[in-house]
C-alpha cells in the first residue's frame, strides 16, 4: 500500500476500500429507514422488505469475512434498495442525503 505517486490510476486497495465503505454505508442507512418506519407507525407495510433484508446483509456479511467486497457492496445495495422502496410505498418519508447542504451561520 502506498499514497506516494506511483501509480495514477484507482487501484484495488482504493476499489476495496470503497466497497467496504458501501457495505457499511447501505447498513447504517437501511437502519435509519427502519427507524423512520417505525416512528411512521407503518412498520406492517415494510416487515416483508425488512426481512428479506436481513437475509441480505447476512449473506453480505458472509462475503465481507470472505474478502469479496464487490459483492457484499451489492448485496447492501439490494437490501438497501428492497427497504427504501417498501418504506417509500408505504407513505415513510425519507429525505435523501444532502452533503452540501449549508448548516445555519456557515458560509460558502
Amino acid at each position: 500500500m502506498s499514497y506516494n505517486d506511483l501509480s495514477r490510476t484507482f487501484g484495488q486497495f482504493n476499489l476495496d476500500a470503497q466497497y467496504r465503505y458501501l457495505t457499511a454505508a447501505y447498513l447504517n442507512n437501511t437502519n435509519a429507514i427502519l427507524e423512520l418506519t417505525r416512528r411512521a407507525g407503518k412498520v406492517a407495510g415494510v416487515q416483508g422488505a425488512a426481512r428479506s433484508a436481513d437475509s441480505l446483509f447476512a449473506q453480505a456479511q458472509r462475503e465481507y469475512a470472505a474478502l469479496n467486497y464487490l459483492r457484499a457492496a451489492e448485496l447492501g445495495h439490494q437490501g438497501y434498495r428492497a427497504v427504501l422502496d417498501a418504506a417509500a410505498a408505504a407513505g415513510v418519508q425519507v429525505q435523501a442525503y444532502n452533503r452540501f447542504r449549508p448548516t445555519s451561520g456557515t458560509r460558502t
